[in-house]
């Protein structure tokens, strides 16, 4: 059980891999649900895995890469989600 303040377990793995430098790493779930889930739990962690030199490559990109979509597509909770998913050093990507 998670306790207030205690890490969840992916939350411990990454720490982990960073601190062994190992990183970068990919994490698998074979669950979409559960690889969204993940993300957003890294994503609201304390952990930063990017810099601000990456950061700000990062926001070219997605500018440029949502640049072609609709201005509704563009409020999709999806595509607002992903920046700061991205930013914090997370992607995902699934199948399903």
């Amino acid at each position: 059980k998670k306790t207030k303040g205690s890490s969840s377990d992916i939350q411990k793995v990454v720490k982990c891999v960073i601190e062994q430098k190992l990183s970068p790493a990919i994490v698998f779930s074979f669950s979409r649900r559960e690889c969204e889930a993940l993300a957003l739990q890294l994503c609201r962690s304390k952990l930063q895995l990017t810099g601000e030199e990456d950061q700000e490559s990062i926001k070219e990109v997605f500018q440029n890469a949502i640049g072609c979509l609709s201005d509704e597509d563009q409020e999709l909770p999806q595509i607002k989600l992903f920046l700061p998913m991205l930013l914090a050093g997370v992607g995902v990507h699934h199948s399903g």
